[in-house]
């Protein structure tokens, strides 16, 4: 009956005790940011918003970036920016954020996002300077009136990766 006694208490015991799970390192997770310029704009005033063809584009980004985790978004402060990534956002129940082209937008993605898939927005000069930031070995040119290029940079570690797609066309 004691050893029955104790071995209750030893099993009711180990039950009670959490176990500790150590976080994968840093180092070993993968963090992906998608860049895209913004899509079609108008051609009126120092902030145009999208044409027809742009909204459609930006409806096939967020198609395309519905089966990815997305935890953020951020967009320039443009109306071009913002209703780019405005459906991909709203189709993971997220805010887009803004932030200023001119800091350092990939120190703070990689910095406050590690392991995570962030989506941004930027324009035909600041897109090649944040894949750039991310760490990509190459840095695309995007000519004025190019739209529709997806850059995916991967990074686990030091490795990085950066893949060039296209969508809606």
């Amino acid at each position: 009956m004691r050893t029955l006694i104790l071995l209750a208490s030893l099993l009711s015991a180990c039950a009670a005790t959490p176990v500790q799970v150590e976080p994968a390192p840093a180092a070993d997770l993968a963090t992906t940011i998608y860049v895209v310029r913004h899509a079609e704009k108008a051609n009126d005033g120092d902030d145009p918003p999208l044409t027809h063809q742009g909204l459609a584009r930006a409806e096939a980004l967020a198609v395309l970036m519905a089966e990815e985790p997305l935890v953020a978004v951020y967009s320039t402060p443009f109306q071009r920016t913002q209703q780019t990534v405005a459906p991909a956002a709203a189709g993971h129940g997220l805010i887009v954020t803004d932030y200023d082209p001119r800091s350092d937008l990939p120190a703070l993605v990689l910095d406050q996002h590690v392991g995570a898939v962030v989506l941004v927005a930027g324009h035909s000069n600041t897109v090649p300077s944040i894949v750039a930031g991310l760490g990509a070995p190459e840095q695309p040119e995007i000519p004025h009136e190019h739209y529709g290029d997806l850059y995916r940079v991967t990074r686990v570690g030091d490795e990085v990766e950066l893949v060039i797609e296209r969508y809606g066309d």
